[in-house]
């Protein structure tokens, strides 16, 4: 479970940590495609209108600009007015009329978008046709580009305009280009009919981009011809040209919204004709080439999962095994088991640094484990030593007891001192036991009675002692000589400084898995300052006060420090000191 929660944490971090690189490399490359696709976009559509525009000035100017310098012949331009007045014609008017035909017969044959050409002349009723002759107004089935050409203002020398022929009434219409250039030096027209399927196939094929569409205006936004390279974008011409102010009043290029999609428009005025071309590119090509590129991009951060998972099951693995190696080691020093040098299976920094830490733990383990062995075998010393310095102490008490007495008796009968021996060769036989052994908390209550007796000799009815055990707790396991310091603390700092009949309560109960010793007093007590000071005592390994300090120091180096003495006192009311132990009788720390 751990090693789960540790390998989702690192496959978290692992995946931020290469995820942010990719998806800026990422973003780089589709600014880069993108800037890269607007440019070439903007170089096809300059360099497909380039082309247009040189065909258109090939189409046109050959269509007129030869007309036109045919027409400035004074002898053609004689000639073409004598047929249309059907006036009578000499052998030259029938040699220019014959040369007017040819030359439009020529320009016909050479150039198979131009469907006709009309020759007018202002208020004649008739014209001239490059495919049916001198033709009438009124009769002829073609008269629209007549009605346009009255409507033209004088200061308008070209029009070009689209528009649909009807040839008769069984065949279909026909969508035509019509230009208009009026004569240099006479008083007419130059009507050239261009044939708009072929013109759109001519501008198709000088289109090299297959989703372009192209569309040629004239100089009031009407279509002339158009190219649909990737279907109708409805494009909104009127918007295109809501900026334009002449040549220079719009950008080349710029993206416009259809109702088809996003589109590149690139418009070119074309002075000399007073035409607009306007190419449209779709957003198409760019966006296939950014789905290659997001298509590159999924395949990239699949094997980046991949390569993720693998490192950071990899790496917490190792993790976990190195971890586990530490576990062990740490597991068996704490059950005194001290293997050799062990290399960790890995050769990296990780590795180096736990093996000097593994073994620089274990060696420091061992070192303190024999420092505490030492240190348990001083402070058993320690431990007997001290309860050995009860004895003598207790002795020299009670020799100056039995001097007093036999002073007071004569005979040789058996007397209180006898009582008093008995007892103190019981008290003697219990001190001088195995200071290691524990002893049942009935026995130290027995061997403390004893004592109570000799002191009662000592003192008279100096003091009065209760008793107050807990049923149950005989049993239970003690210390030897731990109970009896306390009380005679009690008698000779507590009652005996009062003068007067003192009481002394040992009390013994059970509380939250601890068994509390607690003698109280109702001696002279002792100030807060006093208090402190015998602290400072007992506390202290070379204090001279051998009874509480013994006791403090053997019950601290059994059970802890928890199980030190603890005093209570106030000046004129009695002292209680108290310990507790745990009633298992193992230290707890």
């Amino acid at each position: 479970m751990m090693m789960k929660k540790f390998f989702l944490k690192r496959l978290k971090y692992y995946f931020l940590l290469m995820l942010i690189p990719t998806v800026i490399l990422f973003c780089i490359s589709m600014g880069i495609t993108i800037r890269q696709g607007n440019q070439a976009l903007c170089a096809t559509a300059d360099n497909n209108l380039s082309s247009v525009q040189e065909n258109i000035n090939l189409v046109i100017n050959n269509a007129l600009y030869q007309h036109d310098l045919m027409t400035n012949n004074p002898q053609l331009n004689l000639a073409l007015q004598k047929v249309l007045l059907f006036s009578a014609m000499d052998y030259s008017d029938y040699i220019f009329l014959n040369s007017m035909k040819a030359i439009l017969a020529s320009i016909a044959n050479s150039h198979p978008y131009i469907s006709s050409i009309y020759l007018y002349l202002d208020h004649y009723t008739d014209f001239f046709s490059s495919s049916k002759g001198v033709c009438y107004l009124e009769d002829y089935y073609d008269t629209s580009w007549y009605s346009t050409y009255k409507n033209l203002s004088d200061d308008e020398n070209m029009w070009i305009e689209a528009r649909q022929l009807i040839e008769s009434s069984y065949s279909p219409p026909r969508d035509i280009i019509t230009v208009y250039q009026r004569m240099t030096y006479y008083k007419g027209v130059i009507v050239v009919n261009i044939d708009a399927a072929e013109f759109k196939q001519i501008l198709a094929s000088m289109i090299t981009q297959q989703d372009e569409n192209f569309y040629l205006l004239n100089c009031n936004q009407e279509v002339l011809v158009s190219h649909q390279g990737e279907g109708d974008l409805s494009i909104d011409f009127s918007s295109v040209f809501q900026a334009y102010s002449g040549p220079d009043g719009l950008p080349n290029h710029q993206w416009m919204n259809t109702e088809n999609g996003v589109c590149m428009i690139t418009v070119r005025h074309f002075d000399d004709f007073n035409i607009y071309l306007i190419s449209a590119i779709g957003i198409g090509a760019m966006l296939d080439k950014l789905l290659e590129l997001s298509y590159l991009l999924i395949l990239v951060l699949f094997f980046n999962c991949l390569l993720i998972f693998f490192l950071a099951y990899e790496t917490t693995k190792r993790s976990f095994v190195q971890i586990n190696y530490v576990i062990e080691s740490l597991q068996n020093a704490e059950n005194g088991i001290y293997p050799g040098p062990h290399e960790v299976p890995f050769n990296d920094e990780f590795g180096v640094i736990m093996n000097n830490v593994i073994s620089l733990f274990l060696n420091t383990t061992f070192l303190n484990s024999q420092l505490q062995e030492q240190k348990y075998k001083k402070e058993a010393a320690e431990l007997a030593a001290l309860q050995l310095q009860i004895n003598p102490h207790f002795l020299f008490n009670t020799l100056q007891t039995l001097n007093m007495e036999s002073l007071k008796l004569s005979c040789g009968s058996p007397t209180s001192v006898n009582r008093i021996i008995e007892q103190l060769s019981d008290i003697l036989k219990y001190s001088l036991a195995d200071s290691k052994k524990m002893v049942n908390l009935e026995d130290e209550i027995a061997y403390l009675k004893k004592y109570i007796s000799i002191q009662n000799y000592r003192f008279g009815e100096l003091f009065v002692i209760y008793y107050e055990i807990e049923p149950g707790l005989e049993q239970m396991q003690v210390m030897r000589l731990i109970l009896q310091p306390m009380i005679e603390n009690s008698i000779d700092h507590g009652i005996r400084p009062l003068r007067r009949l003192g009481f002394i309560k040992l009390k013994i109960y059970s509380k939250d898995g601890q068994i509390c010793f607690v003698v109280i007093d109702t001696g002279v007590g002792m100030s807060r300052e006093e208090v402190r000071t015998l602290y400072e005592r007992i506390f202290d390994s070379n204090s001279r006060n051998i009874g509480l300090t013994n006791v403090n120091r053997r019950l601290i180096l059994r059970y802890g420090e928890k199980s030190a003495l603890h005093i209570q006192s106030h000046r004129g009311m009695g002292t209680c000191i108290s310990f507790s132990i745990p009633m298992d009788g193992v230290a707890t720390q």
